[in-house]
């Protein structure tokens, strides 16, 4: 099974011996570790969350502090999955291919973008 040691230190998210802090391509590495349940995030200025191997709502230090940054991780893990927005369609349900499950929609001036992706295991 593929996954890395995560742990806290001083106040810091490690994962993999780095700190985690950048927003996009490091949770893409997250998202292919067997160890990772559910990667989450509920809008602007508010901290992204990890479920891992029983250790739920682990709050790491990324922080989207616009709503244009969330957005654009939100568009791009969708394009990555074939997954699709539509201006009639800002909210999505979609089953991906490895069995998981992403929920998210896009914000505007009335509504924060937010996500949530659970692993395929805990279906």
């Amino acid at each position: 099974p593929k996954h890395k040691k995560i742990f806290m230190e001083s106040g810091k998210l490690f994962y993999g011996g780095k700190i985690l802090e950048n927003y996009s391509d490091q949770l893409f590495e997250l998202l292919g570790d067997t160890g990772v349940r559910a990667i989450y995030c509920d809008g602007v200025n508010k901290p992204l969350f990890i479920d891992y191997l029983g250790y739920p709502h682990i709050e790491t230090k990324i922080v989207f502090n616009s709503r244009k940054r969330l957005n654009a991780l939100i568009k791009r893990f969708a394009r990555k999955n074939s997954i699709r927005f539509e201006k009639n369609k800002p909210i999505v349900l979609e089953k991906l291919e490895d069995g998981s499950i992403f929920q998210g929609n896009l914000g505007d001036d009335f509504i924060d973008p937010m996500f949530i992706i659970k692993k395929g295991k805990d279906l």
